[in-house]
């Protein structure tokens, strides 16, 4: 169990110990069990439970970025979920010192001495689930070992994903219009792109080349050729023909990486 996944114990809550302490267990005084139990609920409402997880970082790209996510997550750890445990600790020392002040009072009930011990329980359980949070930190480790599985995966690929896009290109520059671009092309370029950022080595080398051929972006500034009169239809098929041969050097440039 993490306080990932525990749900907040209901005896942990002000409200149902001023309902459950008993009229005469109030006139021994104050206790100060509700001051801190609201406390204990303000740092739980305080925490950000995804951010203990490689989840609560959106899409990391690279190992790097896992690191610096998970770096991330420790402090965050330290600064949120450390004070709550703290708090909880707290808790349960003050509810476990209550509790025999009150079985030591024949005059207060049982009902509420036990409801205060189960108050000392439920701290108890809070504070160790918050000791340790390997569950949690584990799937920065498991996003890892997803990238390096989408790299090998990208290796298998990247030659089929090249000749696709050398066959692609040289199609659509026969048939240079909007429609042909997002048969031949749009895809195929994606696939290299998506294959080069994801591997560290080849992002540092193509990159930034590819970031600006991912097929998407260039798709989106063309328009539907039976809404162009012939002149800019003729211009618009000539901007693809352009593309299409600048892509093909920087493909040429990939491809013999990889020879």
């Amino acid at each position: 169990m993490t306080p990932n996944t525990l749900d907040y114990p209901a005896e942990l809550l002000a409200a149902n110990w001023d309902r459950n302490k008993g009229t005469i267990a109030k006139m021994a005084g104050e206790t100060g069990i509700g001051a801190a139990l609201k406390k204990l609920k303000d740092l739980h409402t305080g925490i950000d439970w995804t951010k203990l997880t490689a989840g609560g970082y959106g899409k990391l790209h690279n190992e790097a970025e896992v690191d610096e996510a998970e770096k991330k997550a420790k402090a965050y750890y330290a600064s949120k979920v450390m004070p709550y445990a703290a708090a909880a600790r707290g808790v349960r020392a003050l509810a476990g010192d209550v509790a025999k002040k009150f079985a030591a009072n024949k005059l207060i009930p049982k009902q509420s001495t036990a409801y205060v011990t189960s108050i000392a329980q439920a701290a108890d359980i809070v504070a160790v689930a918050c000791r340790s949070l390997d569950e949690e930190f584990k799937t920065f480790e498991a996003y890892r070992d997803k990238l390096r599985q989408q790299i090998e995966g990208q290796k298998k690929l990247i030659r089929p994903n090249i000749d696709n896009l050398k066959t692609g290109l040289a199609a659509c520059i026969k048939d240079p219009t909007k429609a042909s671009w997002s048969t031949h092309v749009k895809q195929q370029c994606r696939s290299i792109n998506n294959g080069v950022q994801v591997n560290p080595e080849w992002k540092q080398r193509f990159g930034a080349v590819w970031v600006k051929y991912d097929g998407e972006t260039f798709f989106g500034k063309l328009k539907d050729e039976a809404k162009l009169e012939d002149k800019a239809k003729k211009k618009q098929a000539e901007e693809v023909v352009a593309m299409c041969k600048e892509i093909q050097a920087a493909l040429r440039d990939l491809e013999g990486y990889f020879k």
